[in-house]
């Protein structure tokens, strides 16, 4: 009986102290969060939480937010990206330190400025990142559903990467097959991009109008640009490699400059135009531009042309040749 009584006193001081512990480590979770959150948003990114609360008692330290609504801050696009619930909690490992993990249960919602909407999806989406450097965090998904409203696509894999300090955002999706529509593209085997964002941080944009031409101009004038630093597709009919630097001119329309590197062109175009993505007319004009170059570098093993890319005047230009004509992307 006595050592009945002793067992269980043993448990409820293991039990107190376990819950005294869990309350210090989440406190300390929730404050890190809570730093990185304010530091963030007086940089870049707009982080809006509708509530938090601690969670994971008892195997886990974290926290829980609630009507979660972030977006960039310095870019001229007033894109917002939404979830009803993050559970961030602490990830203990005895082979390297902690790290932050951030479960996405609900589907992630991207509201675009032109008000599009699309909705992705993934049973398994998390966001990993070191305790001591949370301003790094990568997201992974595997089956992540692309809708708007329609399932658009399927994603096999996706892994993107932000850096904060750097302002830098790294994208991989592997394995992109199209849904739904009048095409029939061929999966998508590898789409990367690795971007930056160059100039000053900027207030949150406004739906239009005076103050959104304001935040744009402030953010031109500024020497804001979104650079391009790699992009590359692997597809079945081509391979392509881009890079680039996008701002806006005097009259807040798009200026940039790029290339592009291109490897089986022609049979790209041929798949498009046969899809309806292009028109024919458009796709043998490209095909004949296509065919006046020489191939002098190489992509992913293929012989590749080398296009010059330039936005100017609300023009964009391929290899010299006048394509689409771009309005400023805040009206008068």
């Amino acid at each position: 009986m006595r050592l009945a009584r002793h067992a269980a006193l043993i448990v409820l001081v293991l039990v107190l102290l376990h819950g005294g512990v869990w309350l210090v480590v989440s406190g300390l979770v929730q404050g890190q969060l809570a730093q990185a959150r304010s530091e963030a948003t007086a940089d870049w990114i707009d982080i809006r939480v509708g509530s938090v609360e601690r969670a994971g008692y008892p195997l886990a330290a974290g926290v829980l937010w609630r009507d979660v609504e972030f977006g960039p801050r310095g870019l001229p696009f007033g894109t917002r990206v939404s979830t009803a619930r993050i559970a961030l909690t602490l990830v203990p490992s005895l082979r390297h330190a902690p790290a932050y993990r951030a479960d996405l249960p609900d589907p992630v919602r991207i509201v675009l400025t032109n008000g599009a909407t699309i909705v992705l999806a993934a049973p398994d989406a998390r966001v990993e990142a070191a305790w001591g450097d949370p301003g790094v965090p990568t997201l992974t998904a595997t089956a992540v559903t692309v809708a708007n409203p329609v399932e658009i696509a399927d994603i096999a894999r996706l892994r993107i990467t932000l850096r904060s300090a750097a302002r830098t955002l790294d994208v991989r999706a592997d394995g992109v097959e199209w849904r739904g529509g009048p095409t029939t593209l061929p999966p998508i085997a590898t789409l990367a991009a690795d971007l930056a964002l160059d100039g000053p941080s900027a207030p949150a944009l406004a739906e239009g109008g005076p103050a959104m031409r304001g935040a744009l101009a402030r953010w031109r004038d500024g020497g804001g640009a979104l650079r391009m630093v790699r992009a590359a597709l692997g597809w079945g009919p081509a391979d392509v490699e881009a890079q680039g630097r996008l701002s806006l001119d005097a009259q807040l329309r798009p200026a940039a400059t790029g290339e592009l590197r291109v490897a089986g062109g022609d049979a790209g175009l041929r798949v498009l135009a046969a899809s309806g993505v292009l028109a024919s007319h458009a796709a043998q004009a490209a095909r004949a531009l296509l065919a006046l170059l020489p191939a002098t570098v190489k992509v992913a093993g293929r012989d590749a042309v080398r296009l010059p890319v330039a936005i100017a005047s609300g023009r964009l230009d391929v290899a010299g040749y006048p394509l689409l004509k771009l309005a400023p992307l805040s009206p008068p």
